[in-house]
């Protein structure tokens, strides 16, 4: 396998990280993954939608709006 180059400009992806430097992640697996896929590698030139993970369960408390 090759490596591609990565995007010419850093991005920042907020939560639902890991602390791990090598973790795995697969397309149609989660819908958290398949953001974190097109955010991560631009495929699809998205941005993380903060809103979403801000409002889940786990964050609502601290992070949410609702």
């Amino acid at each position: 396998m090759k490596w591609e180059k990565a995007a010419p400009t850093p991005r920042r992806y907020y939560l639902y990280t890991s602390q791990d430097t090598v973790w795995p992640v697969g397309r149609n697996m989660r819908p958290e993954w398949d953001d974190l896929i097109a955010f991560a590698f631009a495929f699809d030139d998205k941005d993380q939608d903060i809103d979403y993970f801000r409002n889940l369960r786990f964050w609502a408390p601290r992070f949410g709006d609702r």
